[in-house]
């Protein structure tokens, strides 16, 4: 199957929604587990134009990319929130065209709980999201890679991510959507107008074993950052969130690594998104006269409409940073805008059970100055 044919699944009349079952919860662990990598696929770049090749070149003429991004949809505990999310993100596509249409939505982790196995991709994946008409890509999270057996960690993921030709496996039941094609569980999705730079922070927090001194990961970052084109873009992408208010909070050794390979690399993104904590939370970090947006966002449906977490408004943040808005109350997702000299990100939550086609809500927006790195 070639790219042309590849998107063809993509971007046509919406479907009837389906029922959706839900699933058993269990229990996660912490321990870091060795990820599995495709290293004949390195440096794990995908082009968009190798997904949609037609759209890619309408994204360059017009200069202008628009997706969704959002975390930890799993609906183990009942998914009327993840489809409520779904479903208003799908109504946004379908009811915009180019060059505002969103082309894909980045998928910041916990696509399944709670330890990633296949089965559970059928009810909380593809059911789900058999009416959002445009691809997923992902970046796993804690509980994709905590599969049951250590020694089959992001086995699901992978297969279903990161496939080397798409294909329509048994868990996508009567959705027709295809296995992605990423090159790794960590890696690169070139676009004509942005870079997006996806990591695996692992079952335990971090790039690389720490505490044995790996160091894999983060020097394919320091690469990736060193040679992401200048006049582009540039976003990180993590599941573990570097600041955080939430339950969850900050992870110490994400924010190291990130840390050494902007040092290293000379190169620091224009934006930072997470997920994990499952609320929405904004800080600015403010370095070398820049400012970057870290982003929170993990409310996409996992913490149904009445568990999301709260954010300790009342904890100090690290020097330079600052807490800017917040959603703990309602199920939401984001939605980002990429041109030639501005990233425009808005956050949207969905109504309440019960109240579902009513329109979503923007709770929040920026708009950040891709030339003078200000907020505008």
């Amino acid at each position: 199957m070639d790219a042309t044919e590849l998107e063809r699944f993509f971007f046509r009349p919406p479907a009837e929604s389906a029922v959706v079952r839900t699933a058993q919860r269990r229990l996660s662990s912490d321990l870091f587990r060795a990820p599995r990598l495709q290293t004949d696929r390195s440096p794990y770049h995908l082009d968009l134009a190798d997904v949609l090749p037609t759209r890619a070149r309408a994204v360059a003429e017009a200069k202008k990319l628009v997706f969704h991004t959002v975390g930890d949809t799993g609906g183990v505990n009942g998914n009327g929130a993840q489809i409520n999310v779904a479903d208003h993100m799908a109504h946004q596509i379908n009811n915009s065209t180019l060059p505002d249409q969103p082309s894909f939505l980045f998928h910041l982790g916990d696509v399944v709980y709670y330890h990633g196995q296949d089965e559970a991709y059928h009810d909380q994946f593809y059911n789900p999201y058999q009416d959002y008409p445009a691809p997923i890509f992902a970046i796993p999270g804690n509980h994709d890679g905590d599969t049951e057996d250590p020694e089959e960690t992001l086995g699901p993921f992978l297969k279903h991510f990161c496939a080397r030709t798409p294909s329509h496996e048994p868990e996508a039941g009567h959705s027709d959507r295809p296995t992605m094609i990423q090159p790794n569980c960590y890696w690169r999705l070139n676009t004509p107008v942005a870079t997006i730079v996806g990591l695996y922070s692992n079952v335990s927090g971090e790039l690389d074993n720490t505490d044995k001194g790996e160091t894999t990961q983060r020097d394919w970052l320091v690469d990736q950052l060193r040679t992401a084109p200048a006049d582009r873009c540039l976003i990180v992408a993590v599941h573990h969130p570097v600041y955080s208010f939430g339950k969850h909070g900050s992870t110490l050794r994400v924010r190291q690594a990130l840390e050494f390979a902007i040092t290293t690399s000379g190169r620091p993104p224009d934006a930072v998104l997470t997920g994990h904590d499952h609320c929405y939370q904004r800080f600015t970090l403010k370095r070398d006269g820049r400012r970057i947006p870290f982003i929170v966002a993990g409310a996409g449906g996992f913490a149904t409409y009445s568990d999301l977490t709260k954010v300790r408004e009342d904890t100090d943040p690290p020097p330079g940073v600052k807490l800017e808005a917040f959603d703990d109350d309602h199920p939401g997702f984001l939605r980002i805008t990429v041109e030639a000299d501005s990233l425009i990100g808005e956050y949207f939550t969905v109504p309440k059970a019960g109240k579902e086609k009513d329109p979503e809500k923007l709770r929040d927006s920026f708009k950040l100055d891709l030339r003078t790195h200000k907020f505008v």
